[in-house]
């Protein structure tokens, strides 16, 4: 039987001035580093500018948000940019039920189109 961590991956891919990351799968308490990790490594690799898909996450409980607010409170102290993008269905019911959209979502990122869409055959990192 597969743990958490096989149903979760992140593909990376980039746009100009900007790395994508798509997370695929299930985002929880024993996948939330594997995102951290990737996160962490774009921003490195980007100079700060990082967007992430979340329009292939199939699940995320309150540890996975935590992780996503997290990264983000993180990077805009650090002058840096991770937008979030691709939301959808049961993470977007999680984020309204928590209240936590004023700390996922700038005012710009609501405004804004993403860089990128997702790319097929992207690296993967699992």
């Amino acid at each position: 039987m597969p743990g958490s961590r096989d149903l979760f991956y992140v593909q990376c891919s980039e746009a100009p001035g900007w790395v994508v990351l798509h997370a695929v799968g299930e985002l929880d308490v024993s996948s939330g580093s594997l995102l951290a990790d990737a996160v962490e490594a774009a921003m490195h690799a980007s100079g700060g500018q990082v967007l992430l898909d979340l329009s292939r996450l199939t699940f995320c409980d309150g540890y996975g948000l935590s992780q996503i607010v997290r990264l983000r409170r993180e990077s805009t102290a650090a002058d840096r940019t991770l937008q979030v993008s691709g939301a959808t269905g049961s993470f977007l019911r999680l984020v309204d039920l928590t209240g936590l959209t004023g700390a996922l979502y700038a005012p710009e990122d609501l405004l804004r189109e993403p860089p990128v869409t997702p790319v097929r055959g992207a690296p993967e990192r699992r």
